[in-house]
Protein backbone atom coordinates (compact mmCIF):
# COMPACT_ATOMS: atom_id res chain seq x y z
CA UNK A 1 0.00 0.00 0.00
CA UNK A 2 1.14 3.52 -0.72
CA UNK A 3 1.79 5.21 2.59
CA UNK A 4 1.47 8.79 1.30
CA UNK A 5 4.65 9.61 3.22
CA UNK A 6 8.39 9.81 2.60
CA UNK A 7 10.70 7.46 4.52
CA UNK A 8 11.11 8.34 8.19
CA UNK A 9 7.72 10.01 8.51
CA UNK A 10 5.34 8.54 11.09
CA UNK A 11 2.24 7.02 9.54
CA UNK A 12 -1.03 6.24 11.33
CA UNK A 13 -2.34 3.59 8.94
CA UNK A 14 -5.63 2.79 10.67
CA UNK A 15 -7.96 4.62 13.02
CA UNK A 16 -7.92 1.91 15.71
CA UNK A 17 -6.50 1.57 19.20
CA UNK A 18 -4.92 4.84 20.35
CA UNK A 19 -6.13 6.51 17.15
CA UNK A 20 -9.71 5.23 17.17
CA UNK A 21 -10.93 8.72 18.13
CA UNK A 22 -10.11 9.81 14.55
CA UNK A 23 -12.72 7.44 13.11
CA UNK A 24 -16.16 8.70 12.13
CA UNK A 25 -17.51 5.59 13.88
CA UNK A 26 -15.97 6.59 17.23
CA UNK A 27 -18.62 7.25 19.89
CA UNK A 28 -18.23 10.90 20.80
CA UNK A 29 -21.35 12.94 21.42
CA UNK A 30 -21.14 16.44 19.98
CA UNK A 31 -23.43 19.15 18.66
CA UNK A 32 -23.54 19.99 14.99
CA UNK A 33 -26.13 21.88 12.96
CA UNK A 34 -28.36 22.32 16.00
CA UNK A 35 -28.53 18.63 16.91
CA UNK A 36 -26.75 16.17 19.15
CA UNK A 37 -24.92 13.33 17.37
CA UNK A 38 -23.60 10.05 18.75
CA UNK A 39 -20.85 9.87 16.11
CA UNK A 40 -19.50 11.87 13.20
CA UNK A 41 -20.88 9.14 10.92
CA UNK A 42 -24.42 9.86 12.14
CA UNK A 43 -23.96 13.58 11.39
CA UNK A 44 -22.41 12.94 7.98
CA UNK A 45 -25.13 10.53 6.87
CA UNK A 46 -27.85 12.93 7.99
CA UNK A 47 -26.26 15.71 5.93
CA UNK A 48 -26.99 13.70 2.79
CA UNK A 49 -30.66 14.66 2.94
CA UNK A 50 -32.85 17.73 3.36
CA UNK A 51 -35.75 15.57 4.56
CA UNK A 52 -36.30 16.26 8.30
CA UNK A 53 -37.87 12.84 8.95
CA UNK A 54 -34.85 11.06 7.48
CA UNK A 55 -32.50 13.29 9.48
CA UNK A 56 -34.22 12.23 12.71
CA UNK A 57 -34.18 8.55 11.71
CA UNK A 58 -30.45 8.75 11.04
CA UNK A 59 -29.81 10.73 14.22
CA UNK A 60 -31.55 8.07 16.32
CA UNK A 61 -29.87 5.08 14.63
CA UNK A 62 -28.40 2.76 17.26
CA UNK A 63 -24.97 2.38 15.64
CA UNK A 64 -22.84 4.24 13.12
CA UNK A 65 -23.29 1.35 10.67
CA UNK A 66 -27.07 1.61 11.02
CA UNK A 67 -26.79 5.37 10.36
CA UNK A 68 -24.67 4.64 7.26
CA UNK A 69 -27.24 2.17 5.93
CA UNK A 70 -30.05 4.69 6.46
CA UNK A 71 -27.99 7.40 4.79
CA UNK A 72 -27.66 5.24 1.69
CA UNK A 73 -31.46 4.99 1.47
CA UNK A 74 -32.32 8.61 2.31
CA UNK A 75 -33.41 10.99 -0.46
CA UNK A 76 -30.22 12.77 -1.57
CA UNK A 77 -29.88 16.52 -1.25
CA UNK A 78 -29.09 18.36 -4.51
CA UNK A 79 -25.37 18.73 -5.17
CA UNK A 80 -24.35 16.21 -2.53
CA UNK A 81 -22.06 14.17 -4.76
CA UNK A 82 -20.61 17.18 -6.55
CA UNK A 83 -19.49 19.26 -3.59
CA UNK A 84 -21.82 18.88 -0.63
CA UNK A 85 -20.16 15.84 0.91
CA UNK A 86 -16.76 17.54 1.10
CA UNK A 87 -18.15 20.67 2.75
CA UNK A 88 -20.15 18.55 5.19
CA UNK A 89 -17.17 16.40 6.17
CA UNK A 90 -14.97 19.43 6.76
CA UNK A 91 -17.66 21.09 8.89
CA UNK A 92 -18.21 17.93 10.94
CA UNK A 93 -14.47 17.53 11.51
CA UNK A 94 -14.22 21.19 12.57
CA UNK A 95 -17.00 20.62 15.10
CA UNK A 96 -15.81 17.24 16.43
CA UNK A 97 -12.25 18.59 16.78
CA UNK A 98 -13.08 22.14 17.86
CA UNK A 99 -10.45 24.11 19.81
CA UNK A 100 -10.69 23.40 23.54
CA UNK A 101 -12.03 19.85 23.14
CA UNK A 102 -9.87 16.90 24.12
CA UNK A 103 -10.36 15.53 20.61
CA UNK A 104 -8.62 18.61 19.16
CA UNK A 105 -5.75 18.21 21.63
CA UNK A 106 -5.36 14.54 20.66
CA UNK A 107 -5.47 15.39 16.96
CA UNK A 108 -2.72 17.98 17.42
CA UNK A 109 -0.74 15.43 19.46
CA UNK A 110 -0.48 13.24 16.35
CA UNK A 111 2.26 15.70 15.36
CA UNK A 112 3.23 15.46 11.73
CA UNK A 113 2.06 11.89 11.29
CA UNK A 114 0.40 11.04 8.01
CA UNK A 115 -3.18 10.00 8.87
CA UNK A 116 -4.64 7.22 6.76
CA UNK A 117 -8.12 5.82 7.27
CA UNK A 118 -7.02 2.27 6.48
CA UNK A 119 -9.93 -0.14 6.04
CA UNK A 120 -10.96 -3.47 4.54
CA UNK A 121 -14.31 -2.46 3.06
CA UNK A 122 -13.09 -1.00 -0.24
CA UNK A 123 -13.47 2.66 0.73
CA UNK A 124 -10.78 4.35 -1.29
CA UNK A 125 -12.51 7.73 -1.37
CA UNK A 126 -12.55 8.61 2.33
CA UNK A 127 -9.83 6.10 3.21
CA UNK A 128 -7.44 3.54 1.80
CA UNK A 129 -8.57 -0.06 1.55
CA UNK A 130 -5.87 -2.50 2.65
CA UNK A 131 -7.28 -5.60 0.94
CA UNK A 132 -5.40 -7.35 -1.87
CA UNK A 133 -8.10 -6.65 -4.47
CA UNK A 134 -7.64 -2.90 -3.92
CA UNK A 135 -3.84 -3.03 -4.14
CA UNK A 136 -3.72 -1.19 -7.48
CA UNK A 137 -6.72 1.08 -6.89
CA UNK A 138 -6.03 4.81 -6.32
CA UNK A 139 -6.54 5.72 -2.67
CA UNK A 140 -7.80 9.24 -2.05
CA UNK A 141 -7.90 9.09 1.78
CA UNK A 142 -10.00 12.27 2.01
CA UNK A 143 -10.85 11.77 5.68
CA UNK A 144 -7.16 11.51 6.49
CA UNK A 145 -6.31 14.58 4.43
CA UNK A 146 -9.13 16.65 5.91
CA UNK A 147 -8.01 15.66 9.43
CA UNK A 148 -4.42 16.67 8.64
CA UNK A 149 -5.60 20.00 7.23
CA UNK A 150 -7.67 20.63 10.36
CA UNK A 151 -4.71 19.65 12.57
CA UNK A 152 -2.60 22.25 10.77
CA UNK A 153 -5.36 24.83 11.27
CA UNK A 154 -5.50 24.00 15.00
CA UNK A 155 -1.72 24.32 15.36
CA UNK A 156 -1.56 27.66 13.58
CA UNK A 157 -4.54 29.19 15.33
CA UNK A 158 -6.60 29.26 12.18
CA UNK A 159 -3.96 30.83 9.96
CA UNK A 160 -3.45 29.08 6.62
Amino acid sequence: MTTFAPPGVVVVSEFRGDHEFLSNFYRFQFYYAGRSWATAEHAFQAEKTDNPDWKVRIQLAGTPMAAKKLGRRAPMRPGWDLYGRHFAMRAIIATKFAPGLWTADRLVATGNAVLIEGNNHHDNTWGACLCISCADVPKHNLLGYFLMQHRFWLRTGGVW
